[in-house]
């Protein structure tokens, strides 16, 4: 078998930890030299004592009071308990133990017993002399912490008789375990050991689990629909408050005996029911009726137990019978909570609603435990619980963390793949929205063209045409006319080429295509032009109207002024940029005459409009100034 459980490779490696754990923890427990040098006493001489002090006396006789005395075997019962004891119990009881021994075999001799356990105090003699007195009150006296007490003393003989008095109150019980005496150096490990099982280990169990508990609460105030984070909460400050009266006695309590056991006492039902609750909300069904008789149920125990009513003189004493009402009921609580995680096939809601049923033969235990009815020696095991709870807790935490995180992978590979359809589907919209764009601009553009040179050069054909249809033009005529129509068609052109939105470049490309043929018809030409800001708005169209525009200026000046100068200059305002030309000819008549006589005028406004701009003529001294002003934004 055990080569089949580490057949594999991995499984063999964790075979290996294990049993050099296990080797690791044996060579601690047991030290090659412990067994010889303690005396392990498990028989004594016992007396009981009915009615006695309740004050512990500092001095007794070397061999205990008077009594029939008789031997018992260690672990022993001194006081029987009462599962169902006198509410007005008061008196105290005395259990005696005595123990003759010969200490001069051991250098520095302790004793060490591992567990004692009364409602009430434990004292310790030596040859009569009081040596230990439990600390704390008489219900919560340390009862879970193992006694380590020196047996080297200043009295001139050796510790020869060791009394162990134990008292309780009536109905109560009490119980010794067995006892260990023997050198300091032998016996500390053992005493460390059970120390850190019994006392230490649970105490930092309770402390790591609040801690967790506070965590698990962060994250519920943020998120409120997690509610096992805040159910968890719950179960740490249940579990911490159930666990203080393992650690508890050596010292003054903030809280008196009385409210002292009625926290630990409720705390185990309520542990209870929020485990149960955890485990219902891990797998995810509901059981109302069930839920509420334990609501209202613990409700009414915890009120009812409430110091104030004064129900027992010691309430500690409904101890007994108040654990076995729980358990009865969690019993079927549990069993109903395992049946429905099976069915919902919840993993997690499983393995909590096994663990918390696990954890009842243990809660049994230590009912048993704490009524006398098994050993001593035994350690209570329900503190060892919440190891278990936090452990799974953590693991479901880890699961569900690791579940988001790769529900985000997932999720962001399911976005990118569905980003990457959407930027192809929306690529190919684009390319056909641009092709349908680009096949419009063309479109447009041609029809503009065509339109242009219909009204522009189109016209100026026809003419020149009709002028050799009836030989009344001289040539000079018709040159002039077809010159006309040659720069109608490069001005068109121009106006396609990519001036970048900028004026400047328009302008040398109109001076370039007709500033020659100006100077060959006698005019001197002056150009003044300054750097213009660009223009977001002169796209091909709006350039092609801007040099038809100084055209048909230029073309009226050549045919009407008679001017022998003409100066283009440019300058800007806050909002428009200002074409300005002006000659020195014979003046010319106002915008509102002039388009009275041709349509030359009159499409120029149109341009102009076109472009929302303004034009305006001034006449001067000499000669006429026109202005073309063109807005720096777009509207």
């Amino acid at each position: 078998m055990l080569y089949a459980a580490c057949s594999s490779s991995y499984d063999f490696r964790r075979c290996a930890l294990l049993m050099l754990a296990a080797l690791a923890w044996l060579a601690f427990l047991v030290p090659p030299s412990a067994a010889a040098s303690t005396l392990h006493i498990e028989t004594a001489m016992f007396l009981r004592q009915d009615s006695a002090p309740a004050m512990t006396p500092s001095e007794v006789p070397p061999s205990g009071p008077a009594g029939q005395w008789r031997a018992v075997t260690l672990p022993h019962e001194g006081l029987a308990r009462d599962m169902a004891p006198s509410r007005l119990a008061n008196n105290v009881e005395v259990a005696w133990y005595r123990l003759d021994i010969d200490t001069t075999a051991f250098d520095n001799p302790v004793l060490y017993l591992p567990r004692w356990q009364s409602v009430g105090q434990l004292a310790v003699y030596g040859n009569g002399h009081l040596l230990y007195r439990s600390g704390g009150s008489a219900q919560w006296s340390g009862f879970n912490r193992p006694l380590w007490l020196p047996l080297d003393t200043d009295t001139p003989e050796p510790v020869s008789t060791v009394l162990l008095r134990i008292t309780s109150l009536e109905g109560v019980g009490s119980g010794l375990s067995s006892i260990r005496i023997g050198s300091a150096n032998d016996l500390r490990w053992r005493y460390d050991t059970r120390r850190w099982i019994q006392q230490e280990l649970p105490y930092l169990a309770s402390i790591v689990y609040l801690a967790i508990g506070l965590f698990a609460l962060g994250v519920w105030a943020v998120r409120r629909h997690e509610t096992i984070y805040g159910l968890f909460f719950a179960a740490s400050v249940v579990f911490y408050l159930r666990c203080l009266h393992y650690h508890v006695g050596s010292g003054p309590m903030l809280l008196n005996d009385e409210w002292f056991s009625w926290l630990t006492i409720t705390a185990l039902g309520w542990l209870a029911i929020v485990s149960y609750f955890l485990a219902f909300h891990l797998h995810g069904r509901a059981y109302p009726w069930i839920e509420r008789s334990m609501l209202a149920g613990m409700l009414i125990v915890t009120v009812a137990m409430l110091p104030v009513w004064k129900l027992y003189l010691h309430l500690v004493l409904l101890a007994p019978l108040t654990y076995l009402g729980i358990l009865v009921v969690t019993l079927f609580a549990y069993l109903t909570s395992v049946w429905g995680a099976w069915r919902a096939r919840s993993r997690d809601g499983l393995l909590l609603a096994c663990w918390n049923l696990l954890a009842l033969p243990i809660a049994a235990h230590d009912m048993l435990l704490q009524s006398y009815r098994i050993s001593m020696e035994s350690v209570y095991l329900l503190p060892y619980t919440g190891i278990g709870t936090f452990a799974i807790f953590l693991y479901v935490a880890f699961r569900r963390y690791v579940g988001a995180l790769t529900e985000v992978a997932n999720a962001r590979k399911t976005l990118e793949r569905r980003l990457a359809e959407q930027e192809q589907k929306l690529e190919h919209s684009y390319r056909r929205l641009r092709e349908a764009e680009r096949g419009k601009i063309l479109a447009g553009e041609r029809q503009r063209l065509m339109q242009d040179m219909h009204d522009g050069l189109g016209l100026s054909l026809l003419s020149a045409l009709r002028m050799v249809q009836h030989g009344g033009s001289s040539k000079a005529a018709l040159a002039q006319v077809l010159q006309e129509c040659l720069d109608d068609l490069k001005l068109t052109i121009d106006s396609l080429e990519p001036a970048q939105a900028d004026l400047n470049v328009l302008l040398a490309t109109l001076r370039f295509r007709l500033g020659s043929r100006l100077e060959a018809a006698g005019l001197q030409i002056e150009w003044q032009v300054t750097p213009l800001p660009p223009l977001a708005w002169l796209t091909p169209p709006a350039a092609l109207h801007v040099l038809r525009i100084l055209q048909e200026v230029f073309s009226n000046i050549l045919k009407h002024a008679q001017a022998r100068r003409l100066t283009v200059s440019t300058h800007t305002d806050d909002n428009e940029i200002i074409i300005a030309v002006t000659d020195d000819g014979c003046g010319f008549p106002g915008p509102h005459d002039a388009a009275k006589e041709g349509r030359g005028l009159a499409s120029l406004h149109a341009r102009v409009n076109t472009l929302r701009g303004r034009a305006n003529w001034r006449c001067l001294e000499r000669g006429t100034r026109f202005e073309l002003r063109l807005p720096k934004y777009s509207h």
